[in-house]
């Protein structure tokens, strides 16, 4: 009775509905029919239905089916860490695909390839020529960076079926990433031969030659590439120039490698903002020196943030140093007057002129000539 209530628990049943089960006969054909209702709805794509059917059924009969079924819904709605304990709890010694796969798709989603791993490792021991699952798998392998165990299980099923495009595929870029060039040129060739012409299959098989420094043929590789992502991918561009470059084609090399150089140009307006943002937690850690390190950083990159001008003479004023707070208190007030913007920075006008006011009127009884 306890651990059929903690089923209850877990799939989302009530206790009161739990008791009113324990003490009312089980009509067999009531569960079929919620069942039922459940699969429609899921078939629909209407799962918080599907959920309630289910649930409604595992009310009235308990089976590893509406296990299953209830942990799919839990997953299809987003609630993984619940499917994941509803398969632990109730189904602890199921090592069915079903439930194996369920539990590595939660944990993909909760980006813990390690755990998803563990589950897609089983389930390939199990079944190697489930395809979906072992090109999951490896990906996962390749999260981590371990390209030679994605390699063991891609070779156990290429024993088996050696021209499947998508394994293939993704086999190739494994030998490229294990620095196996010659065997990824082999393998890209022979899946191009096929109809594979995507820009990836271009883009990697130029590399590999570039690798085995066959730099002809990077070259048609990686033009081709480039051609057709628009020669907007940075990194396809800029092996191109290289490649371009190795080949001799010095000028073209170097246009090339100047188109790339302008896709790889910062986002100047959110490094600035970034800037900012540490020169605001710097003054406020009273890291005045800090603080105007970034806020000329700030200004190399967005030279109109006239706040940063404001802010490198009040930094000053803290620390002392008038001669350059008066600096960039000038700045500040040439700049918003030459853009015109005396109404949008009204307060930080009043207090720099009067700043500037006070430092000349010090430096004039001081004997100073004022600038």
């Amino acid at each position: 009775m306890k651990i059929f209530m903690f089923i209850c628990y877990l799939a989302g049943i009530t206790i009161c509905q739990a008791s009113s089960i324990i003490f009312e006969k089980t009509d067999t054909a009531d569960w079929k029919i919620m069942y039922a209702q459940g699969e429609i709805c899921f078939q629909k794509r209407q799962f918080l239905k599907a959920l309630e059917s289910y649930q409604r059924a595992l009310q009235l009969h308990f089976s590893d089916t509406l296990v299953h079924a209830v942990a799919n819904c839990y997953y299809q709605r987003g609630y993984y860490q619940k499917s994941i304990r509803l398969y632990r709890d109730s189904l602890n010694h199921d090592t069915s695909e079903q439930k194996l796969d369920l539990l590595a798709k939660c944990y993909d989603k909760l980006e813990l390839p390690d755990s998803a791993l563990m589950y897609r490792r089983q389930m390939a021991e199990q079944n190697i020529e489930n395809q979906p699952n072992v090109l999951s798998l490896v990906q996962n392998f390749l999260t981590l960076e371990i390209p030679d165990t994605a390699l063991y299980y891609l070779e156990k099923y290429t024993e088996i079926d050696s021209t499947d495009l998508a394994i293939n595929r993704l086999k190739a870029h494994v030998y490229y990433e294990s620095e196996q060039y010659q065997k990824a040129i082999d393998l890209y060739q022979k899946i191009k031969k096929e109809g594979d012409n995507q820009a990836s299959t271009n883009y990697y098989l130029g590399l590999s030659y570039a690798r085995r420094d066959s730099f002809s043929q990077a070259y048609d590789y990686l033009r081709l590439a480039t051609e057709q992502t628009q020669r907007k991918n940075v990194y396809i561009l800029s092996q191109y120039g290289i490649a371009a470059s190795n080949l001799g084609f010095l000028n073209e090399g170097n246009e090339i490698i100047d188109e790339a150089i302008v896709l790889l140009q910062p986002d100047k307006m959110l490094i600035s903002f970034l800037y900012e943002t540490k020169a605001s937690n710097y003054t406020s850690s009273r890291k005045y020196e800090e603080g105007i390190k970034c806020h000329k950083k700030v200004l190399e990159y967005n030279p109109r943030n006239y706040m940063s001008l404001f802010r490198l003479g009040y930094l000053n004023h803290l620390m002392k140093n008038t001669s350059q707070e008066k600096t960039w208190f000038e700045k500040f007030l040439q700049a918003v007057q030459n853009e015109n913007k005396q109404d949008f920075y009204q307060k930080s006008i009043e207090y720099a002129e009067e700043r500037v006011k006070a430092i000349k009127t010090e430096e004039f009884f001081q004997g100073k000539k004022s600038e």
